[in-house]
């Protein structure tokens, strides 16, 4: 079991933490090339950010907005 700081340091480790994204990758996975807020995975480029203003885990651009817009949604 993690304890929530080796749950943080995974979090900054993978590049989407969304397990089903194809993005859910390290730097060091097959075709992929980066660290940090950008990652290119088989020559294409992508961004990630944090969920909250806070940070947090981070998630690819289309898994964040995904994930944003559904309680959003869930208001209606």
């Amino acid at each position: 079991m993690m304890d929530e700081t080796e749950r943080w340091l995974w979090g900054q480790r993978v590049f989407c933490a969304n397990p089903a994204c194809l993005l859910h990758v390290t730097a060091g996975s097959p075709g992929v090339q980066g660290s940090g807020q950008w990652a290119s995975v088989d020559g294409v480029l992508y961004d990630r950010h944090p969920i909250g203003d806070h940070g947090g885990a981070l998630y690819c651009s289309g898994c964040r907005g995904r994930l944003m817009a559904e309680p959003a949604a869930a208001l209606c």
